[in-house]
């Protein structure tokens, strides 16, 4: 755009400085200014003088490319060279005594009336439309009045731009290659050039526009109409305002305004570029909905923050208050379970002692048992006060501790294998404490009845004298399996109406402390097996 524009003024210069020279011409011979003229050609220079009438004036201006006439005011004829009748396709005689009016096309021929109107006031220069031999072509008038008055003849030089409208035209056709609508109007308003993209994008066709008020075409918008005042005064602008449809609905664009002046400081043309934006101010319309959304999402997160933030620190403040009550909770349960374990430990003491009065071995025998039983529960407690785990009971650590107890109570128990497997498994203390007697009772019964002298397990069952004690979960229940590999129960045994005291103590915890099921073996020794579930 910029090099099409520095072009054109280059041109409009040399136009410009040639009728300058015409003019100053023209004025030095109507005032008798001058004695003679030279005229330069090649190599070569003449000398015309302005004598014997005006043909050294006829013979200088035939050496001018312009078209040159002399006119009355009222337009007619009175003179003109060659280079004027070529323009016209004619001869130079045919066209002396017509009116240049007849030669202008008739779209243009007002102008040149208002044209001869000015011209009395002040020099003029118009582009307008020349008939031609083969037809029509664009061509700029310069007109000089040589006297003041009404009656004054007038000079008049017209140059042929048919080669400026080509190159215009190769201008217009690359302008039209351009994305963007490129709009030029010249100082009254008026639409002077009008892309094909402008078609597209404001839907008037060129032959519509051209010479109609762009005001009146498609910019409705004021402030649009006062940024066009000030573009007038010079400078650039860029920017978005409201334009109109040819079929009525307004729309956005995005326009890029310049404006073109000539040497003189005269506004030549406001050359405008712009593109339809409302593709782009409807995404932007989506775009400041959600970032409204978004930030009434963000107020509503902040404020649920916060209120979160309360409840944490309200929870906070409750967690604190309650691990301050867990622990004196837990400090009181470990007095407690200390003492149970310290009074059942006197206790077991206090039986010792009493062993002393009664030597009989049935008394032995039932303190030893009284002392087991008590250990069973004291160790239940001390489990749990060295463990500091109140609420359930590591069985692997109080199994292995209470099987230990009972075995090395018993001479005879030296040469027995001992085996403890509990997997992992934890129980509440009311199941814990039934699960320790219940194992207690039955060890102390494998140890005492299971294994006599006679009964050598090696030879009868091929391996060593063993008590297996074993824990583990199914389906939601644990399995308590209690077992020996000795002589075995007494084929009339029945655990229900046995009159055994340990005995009837395993029926009674199993049937109302466990809750439990429970199978009775005999086969290779003997074997209990207990299912009970964690909870009731």
């Amino acid at each position: 755009m910029k090099n099409i524009e520095q072009q054109l003024r280059a041109e409009n210069e040399e136009l410009k400085n040639e009728v300058r020279e015409l003019k100053e011409t023209l004025e030095a011979i109507s005032s008798g200014e001058v004695d003679a003229i030279v005229v330069s050609k090649a190599d070569e220079k003449k000398i015309y003088t302005l004598e014997n009438e005006d043909q050294p004036y006829r013979i200088l201006i035939e050496n001018i490319r312009e078209g040159t006439l002399t006119l009355l005011h009222d337009g007619m004829i009175l003179y003109g060279n060659t280079a004027f009748a070529a323009m016209r396709g004619v001869h130079l005689p045919e066209i002396i005594g017509t009116n240049l009016e007849q030669h202008i096309a008739l779209r243009d021929k007002e102008r040149f009336k208002e044209m001869l109107r000015d011209v009395l006031k002040r020099p003029v220069r118009c582009d307008l439309t020349l008939c031609g031999g083969n037809g029509s072509f664009p061509v700029q008038i310069s007109m000089t009045a040589l006297n003041p008055g009404r009656n004054t003849k007038i000079s008049a030089v017209v140059t042929d731009r048919r080669k400026d409208y080509d190159q215009l035209l190769l201008q217009s056709r690359m302008l039209d290659a351009v994305a963007d609508a490129v709009i030029a109007i010249g100082p009254e308003d008026k639409i002077l050039y009008w892309n094909d993209a402008a078609t597209k994008t404001y839907g008037w066709r060129r032959d519509e526009v051209i010479g109609r008020n762009l005001n009146d075409i498609a910019v409705p918008d004021r402030e649009a109409r006062t940024i066009l005042e000030k573009l007038k005064n010079g400078g650039n602008w860029s920017g978005e305002y409201i334009v109109r449809h040819r079929d009525g609905h307004l729309f956005p664009v995005f326009a890029r305004d310049s404006a073109i002046f000539d040497d003189d400081g005269r506004l030549l043309a406001v050359l405008g570029a712009s593109n339809d934006i409302t593709e782009r101010k409807r995404a932007e319309e989506i775009l400041q909905q959600k970032h409204n959304e978004l930030n009434i999402a963000y107020e509503k997160l902040t404020s649920t923050q916060e209120q979160l933030q309360q409840k944490i620190e309200e929870l906070s403040k409750r967690e604190h208050e309650l691990n301050e009550a867990l622990r004196e909770k837990e400090i009181l349960l470990s007095e407690v379970h200390h003492r149970v374990k310290n009074n059942l430990t006197a206790f077991i003491s206090l039986l010792s002692l009493e062993s002393a009065y009664d030597e009989s071995p049935a008394g032995l025998a039932l303190k030893k048992d009284l002392q087991n039983r008590a250990r069973s529960m004291a160790l239940i407690h001390e489990t749990l006060y060295r463990t500091k785990k109140y609420s359930r009971v590591d069985m692997d650590v109080y199994l292995s501790t209470l099987t230990g107890q009972i075995v090395s109570s018993y001479e005879s128990a030296k040469s027995l294998q001992t085996v403890v497997d509990v997997n992992g498994i934890t129980l509440d203390l009311s199941r814990a404490t039934p699960c320790g007697l219940i194992i207690n009772e039955l060890l102390t019964n494998s140890l005492k009845y299971a294994f006599p002298a006679s009964f050598d397990c090696e030879t009868i069952r091929g391996v060593p004298c063993r008590i297996d004690v074993n824990m583990m979960e199914d389906a939601g229940s644990y399995i308590l399996t209690v077992r020996d590999n000795g002589i075995g129960l007494p084929r009339e045994f029945d655990i229900a109406t046995t009159k055994t005291l340990g005995l009837k103590l395993v029926n009674f915890l199993a049937k109302h402390q466990l809750r439990a099921s429970f199978e009775v073996h005999s086969a290779s020794g003997a074997e209990f097996r207990f299912r009970f579930r964690d909870k009731i």
